[in-house]
Formats: structure tokens, sequence, C-alpha cells
């Protein structure tokens, strides 16, 4: 699936899965607050209901806007309020948002910990796109053996991926050092000034290191964790509960 075709995808899947989360009319619990799809602030079209949605922000929302943009939420009967937060479950905790886009492990260490958390789909269809891309001169993985490796954040599900792709062909945790450098554009910064000579990335960055000479594509993730989900929507427990009963 290219890109293009892979972006509008995930933007209906997101719209869906929301949909389904506030499926359904009726009474909320007199218990909890006023869900923001029972409350009518800010919602002109009573057909639509009210949801405050704290998506990804950079490349990985893109589809999400790309989803606003061409109204995709709205076919699916829903009033978004799109929200920026550096602190999702917080964000839910505290009952400012409704929904978010979050790293599984954050979620389920926050779910572990007694936060009001409900883990309600992935944010893919069967599996992560992320790649291990490393410097020109390094053609496989076996090439990383002494060499410094991006894993995005420690405990993360990136450096799980990391992790088992490494074990594959070979290599230990103590062959290579593990940097923590972050995602995205900061990821891919770290490659390109040699901070790192490999790293565990999302597209578009692996097609522009192919593209631009910077690096090679070593590794798929899913060809190794076809299953594994980095990232998924969670929702505040109550919210949730409410929602299944209408």
């Amino acid at each position: 699936m290219t890109l293009r075709k892979f972006q509008p995808f995930v933007a209906v899947l997101v719209a869906v899965t929301l949909t389904a989360i506030i499926a359904g009319c009726g009474s909320t619990d007199s218990t909890e607050k006023a869900s923001p799809a029972s409350n009518g602030e800010g919602n002109t079209n009573s057909k639509l209901e009210k949801i405050r949605y704290a998506p990804l922000s950079g490349v990985s929302g893109l589809a999400v806007s790309f989803g606003a943009e061409k109204g995709f939420f709205e076919e699916e009967g829903l009033d978004v309020e799109f929200i920026t937060t550096t602190d999702p479950i917080a964000g839910l905790t505290s009952r400012d948002i409704d929904v978010v886009d979050v790293a599984t492990t954050t979620a389920i260490v926050a779910a572990g910990k007694g936060a009001p958390v409900k883990i309600v789909s992935s944010m893919f269809r069967t599996k992560g796109p992320f790649y291990l891309i490393a410097s020109p001169d390094i053609k496989n993985v076996e090439d990383l053996k002494g060499k410094k490796v991006g894993i995005a954040v420690f405990g993360s599900g990136l450096e799980i991926y990391t992790r088992v792709i490494l074990k594959e062909h070979g290599l230990n945790p103590e062959d290579v050092t593990f940097i923590a450098n972050s995602t995205h554009q900061a990821a891919f910064a770290s490659l390109e000034t040699g901070q790192v000579d490999a790293t565990i990335i999302h597209e578009p960055f692996a097609s522009l290191a192919e593209k631009e000479g910077k690096g090679n594509i070593i590794a798929t993730g899913w060809d190794y964790l076809p299953t594994f989900h980095t990232g998924v929507l969670a929702a505040r427990e109550v919210f949730w509960k409410i929602s299944r009963k209408r």
C-alpha cells in the first residue's frame, strides 16, 4: 500500500473507531460529569456526537488532518474537537480529553498504575509502519555490531522492535549502543548528523533516507513482529463505559 493510499485509509479507520466508542444514543450516568457527546457545548449540529480527541502531532497526525479536511468524521456522525497535548494520559485522567493517540506501552503502564484508561483500538490495521534504517555504508543488520542504534525512547515499543530485529540477526544488546533519539524528524536528524549509525523510524523518513542517499532500509519491523502494535487509541474508562451503555 502506498503512502498516498495509506493516508485516507487511516483517517477513515480513526473516524470509524471513534464512532464505535460513542455509538448509539441515550442518557448518561448521573454520577459522571457531562460527557462532550451529551452536553451539547460547542455542538451546533444536534445530529453530530461531540468528542474531544488528541491525535498525534507532526507527521504521524497527517492522516487525521487529512480526514478532518475531507469531512470523514462528520460523515461518521462526529463533531470532533481536536486537542494538542504533550501528556495524553494526564488529559484523559483530568477529563479534559475523551480519546487520545498514545504509545501502547504508555497506555499499558498507566492502566497498570491505576489510571482510568481503556485501550479501544490499534492505531494501525495489522502492523506498524516501522523501518530500521542505517547510514549508507551499512548494508545489513549484522553490520551494526559495535555501532550506535537509535531506539526512539527507552522502554518504548520501538525499542522492542529494534531488539527483536537485532536478536534475529544474531546480535545481543551488548553488541550495540542504544541511543534514545526520539522519533520522526529528530530521529532522522540523528542519523544525518552521525549521532547514531542506525535508527528505528517511521515513514516518510525511511523512503527519504534512500531517495536522498542518506541511508539504507536494512529491516522492516513487521517482518519480525507482524502483530505487535506500538500505538493505540485510548479513552477515559468512564467515558467508554457510558458510551457502551448507549
